[in-house]
């Protein structure tokens, strides 16, 4: 249950029982009471008594890592570019397998993610990490 409180001008919310998330929000500092913005109402917050297994900023790492394995940013870029031309035949399927890596390397990343979270398990490579 949140609690809100004030102090003069100064509104604070404070989690009861767990932390303190903005609704919506998938990524978030654990806190249990913080200072409320003067557009904030007691709404905007929700209170979760169980911690992510991982952050968005983590995730976010993971996957770029794992496709620095197969693409440079210079390659995305190119890549990105040729696509945004309309270059047709070669370089579209050469889009499309990057964005099936892509996507091969954030379900990876959540693995990863959540198999550290897990006493006893191992993190493993992707199956997929060579150069076409």
């Amino acid at each position: 249950m949140l609690e809100t409180r004030q102090n003069g001008d100064i509104r604070e919310i404070a989690a009861t029982q767990g932390w303190l998330r903005l609704k919506g929000s998938r990524d978030f500092t654990p806190v249990r009471r913080c200072v409320m913005l003067p557009s904030q109402t007691h709404d905007d917050f929700e209170e979760i008594t169980e911690l992510p297994l991982y952050t968005e900023a983590e995730y976010a790492s993971l996957v770029t890592s794992l496709i620095r394995r197969r693409y440079s940013a210079d390659d995305e870029i190119a890549l990105i570019n040729n696509v945004m031309a309309n270059v047709t035949g070669e370089r579209q399927a050469e889009y499309a397998a990057y964005q099936d890596y892509r996507d091969l390397c954030k379900a990876e990343a959540r693995r990863q993610l959540e198999a550290a979270a897990q006493p006893g398990d191992t993190d493993a490579e992707p199956q997929d990490t060579e150069r076409p």
